[in-house]
């Protein structure tokens, strides 16, 4: 039955999984039949069982790999408690995780806690080299935390990898804002109106232009 779920999980995944679980009635902890279960839940959006294999898996091998699939069907799930829960156990197997700091680092942005997600992202960065995600949600947290400064550092750099990022682009502007750097916000509001010419952008980058006494520019 699992050699047939296996030769089935492109052509007929909803097949090979009823297969898994087949197997899986008679030997609960086949670790193959699981780790296939996994991954034909992830195709198929089926959270709820890619929870049950997971959950199994963890209880055979208890590792951050593991566990970080276990939080990241919990979050496909809505499920941000158990899934922080799993990224805590991650974290004390190993506690410089580079996949588990950033999956813990982004929960804590959703559910805006601020503080925790920077103290996260600073442990992170001591060991592995920044990225366009790790730059976002720390200068993201910044932001809300008011530390504009930090904030224009991090985002600035973020903007350099990823030029064309709206989201990376407004809290750019509104740190540049929040700052008083009114020519600075122009400019980055100016690229963010070429991406998306939205009237709240135009609006803004009318204030903007009142700030530096760019008066024909603003009423343009």
């Amino acid at each position: 039955a699992f050699n047939k779920a296996v030769s089935l999980q492109q052509s007929n995944p909803k097949k090979a999984l009823k297969l898994c679980e087949e197997v899986l009635s008679k030997n609960p902890l086949f670790l193959p039949a699981l780790q296939l279960g996994t991954s034909i839940s992830v195709k198929e959006k089926d959270f709820s069982k890619g929870i049950t294999f997971a959950e199994k898996i963890c209880s055979i091998e208890e590792t951050p790999k593991n566990l970080n699939q276990l939080a990241s069907f919990f979050v496909k799930s809505d499920n941000s408690l158990q899934a922080i829960k799993a990224l805590k156990k991650s974290l004390f197997l190993d506690p410089y995780n580079p996949e588990t700091l950033v999956n813990l680092a982004i929960l804590h942005v959703k559910q805006q806690n601020y503080e925790q997600a920077v103290e996260i992202l600073e442990k992170y960065l001591k060991k592995n080299p920044a990225n366009k995600t790790t730059m976002w949600a720390l200068g993201f947290s910044y932001y809300h935390l008011n530390e504009f400064k930090k904030s224009s550092l991090v985002l600035r750099k973020a903007h350099l990898e990823s030029p064309e990022n709206l989201s990376i682009l407004k809290i750019l502007s509104s740190n540049y804002y929040n700052q008083n750097l009114f020519y600075q916000t122009s400019q980055i509001i100016e690229k963010l109106i070429k991406l998306e010419p939205t009237s709240e952008a135009y609006n803004d980058l009318g204030i903007a232009y009142l700030n530096q006494r760019l008066y024909t520019k603003a009423f343009q």
